[in-house]
């Protein structure tokens, strides 16, 4: 998620950050490790914005996220000690479901995590960023129930028509708030998007409105802050 779905558009933001995976981790036992890099965007001379100007710094920029047409799927299981078959009953359904060619499915197995664990990703990728959508491995929950949460979610959102999902929209509120603002259309907003957009507030100007903007969809602005 971090990847291919937020980080791609941090960077439109004017944000550099990348990240890596050193180990993977799995519920219950964690021990995941990830690695992240984030670099200060310095302008190479000062001719930017009034507002940067004297700053030194790049100037981050405007974000506009709307739907641009059928994003391409794929989809990845994830497996840490277990049989490999899970994996294989789990992609059996997506491909099913979604009517997904084996070339766009994948088993990734992961030999140094603190296994057991499993994890089932579909990526709708359009625009140059993805959404995710996951189901998780538990203990007495067939495979087949594992994907079927993927592809509920998956086709909700797809039957929408918007550009980024609740848990995408959630991730957006405070880098825009932070940046020169922007918007986009996303599912109907859930407590958390609504819960992070009240506490914004709480210490920071900008105002953030949701409309409605067609069935199954919401339009989320974020105005720049006046200091900015």
């Amino acid at each position: 998620f971090i990847e291919r779905a937020f980080l791609p558009l941090l960077r439109r933001i004017g944000f550099e950050v990348e990240a890596s995976l050193d180990r993977a981790g799995f519920y219950p036992n964690g021990g995941g490790r990830c690695r992240v890099q984030i670099r200060p965007r310095v302008s190479g001379n000062r001719q930017g914005d009034e507002a940067d100007r004297g700053s030194g710094f790049a100037p981050l920029r405007l974000l506009t996220a709307t739907a641009t047409g059928a994003p391409a799927l794929s989809a990845t299981a994830c497996l840490a000690g277990l049989p490999r078959n899970i994996a294989e009953r789990e992609l059996a359904v997506v491909r099913q479901r979604l009517s997904l060619p084996p070339e766009r499915c994948g088993i990734e197995e992961h030999p140094d995590a603190f296994g057991p664990g499993n994890t089932l990703h579909v990526v709708a990728e359009a625009d140059g960023f993805a959404n995710i959508f996951t189901g998780f491995g538990a203990l007495r929950v067939r495979s087949e129930q594992v994907a079927e949460e993927a592809v509920r979610a998956t086709q909700s959102f797809l039957a929408s028509g918007a550009a980024v999902d609740e848990h995408l929209a959630d991730q957006l509120l405070l880098p825009l708030a932070l940046a020169r603002g922007g918007s986009f259309i996303t599912t109907e907003p859930s407590g958390h998007t609504r819960t992070n957009i009240e506490v914004i507030r709480e210490f920071l100007p900008n105002r953030i409105a949701i409309e409605s903007a067609a069935p199954g969809q919401w339009l989320v602005t974020v105005e720049p802050q006046s200091i900015l």
